[in-house]
């Protein structure tokens, strides 16, 4: 254990020269070490480690291996950050920041997604003096699906997707009603009034912000990773700088009604001018498929929209093989006959997606 502790102290004074040879600015920098996801039972088999902590008295090998990080950061005069899991013991118990380090210690809080029942963390860590660093997997993890679609590319262990208007409804200052959908995308009732599972946030001024997560292992091209990150991304810079006035509303119909007409006016934002640019700077962002419905008042009435006003909906009636751009967001539709749609941007298209009357989504987001 040693030997590891030797070997990390040097990859990170290797680390430090290498960005003291760019020049950049090293006050106050941070390091973070991971830390997340370490089962509780990890080592508990070990007789090295059965021995050292007889040696040390009261203290776990969490606490024990945090205490030797913390000197090797000091010592270079860095801050120290990891994923929440990395500052809780086995039993999920929040180790105090004093207790680490007299610098600052950030934790990025990812857990939130209502099945893990560790919607608390962010805010219990902030009242405890940690700097939390919003990461909430629900609303910002950007490597999950943008639809519920099986034909769309992402992860769903967090939620079943994530999509523009999700990340764009976030509100960090008010998480417990940003958390409002479980595992398969269905509604949950907001624990805000709850204060054992959803403390209060006493100390705002240690959320020190919000970070988007896209994990690379899935991404292997640099299409799919503009088609992951925008314009999703957008959304989550528009929460970082602005706090709306509906997220300080109690969740009901009134901060709905605010949220969505706070959309409608970002949605616009982007498919007139910031999708545009992004077209001329070459990104290949995500466009979504349309949405299509039967007319309810006539059956064989096709009725269409586009996410992004300023996109177009074509319509295909054989097969794919020719494409007809619809003038009008309804369309003539015959009994049993195969339609084809897709979304145009500029010169790029949408997947295309294959009409079923009988089959009614609603996404009540």
């Amino acid at each position: 254990m040693t030997t590891s502790h030797a070997r990390y102290k040097r990859e990170l004074c290797k680390i430090r020269e290498e960005e003291e040879e760019r020049k950049k600015d090293l006050d106050q920098q941070r390091f973070h070490f991971g830390g997340d996801e370490v089962p509780g039972s990890a080592w508990l088999g070990s007789d090295a480690c059965h021995s050292l902590l007889a040696s040390k008295g009261e203290i776990s090998l969490k606490q024990y291996f945090l205490s030797r990080v913390v000197k090797i950061m000091r010592t270079l005069d860095l801050d120290m950050a990891a994923w929440e899991d990395g500052f809780k013991d086995w039993q999920n118990t929040n180790l105090p920041p004093q207790m680490l380090s007299e610098q600052n210690v950030y934790t990025y809080s990812w857990k939130n997604p209502p099945h893990m029942q560790m919607l608390k963390s962010a805010y219990t860590m902030a009242n405890m003096g940690y700097k939390v660093v919003l990461a909430s997997a629900t609303n910002l993890y950007l490597d999950h699906a943008q639809e519920p679609d099986p034909a769309e590319r992402g992860l769903v262990w967090a939620t079943r997707f994530v999509n523009t208007k999700r990340s764009f409804s976030y509100s960090p200052l008010q998480l417990y009603r940003s958390t409002n959908v479980d595992l398969r995308g269905k509604r949950v009732v907001p624990c805000e009034n709850d204060t054992y599972f959803c403390p209060s946030l006493m100390n705002p001024e240690s959320i020190e912000g919000m970070e988007a997560i896209l994990f690379g292992e899935l991404i292997t091209s640099t299409k799919i990773l503009d088609y992951m990150l925008l314009p999703r991304l957008l959304a989550v810079a528009e929460r970082a700088w602005h706090e709306a006035p509906w997220e300080e509303l109690p969740v009901g119909q009134k901060r709905k009604m605010e949220l969505n007409q706070d959309w409608t006016k970002f949605a616009n934002t982007l498919g007139h001018r910031e999708l545009p640019r992004l077209d001329n700077l070459g990104y290949q962002y995500r466009i979504p498929p349309p949405g299509a419905i039967q007319d309810p008042e006539n059956s064989r009435q096709m009725l269409v929209n586009v996410t992004y006003p300023g996109h177009s909906v074509e319509i295909s009636r054989n097969g794919g093989w020719g494409w007809a751009r619809m003038l009008n967001s309804a369309t003539r539709i015959e009994p049993g006959e195969k339609i084809l749609l897709r979304s145009k941007a500029g010169t790029r298209y949408s997947r295309a997606i294959v009409f079923n009357s009988k089959r009614q989504l609603l996404l009540n987001d």
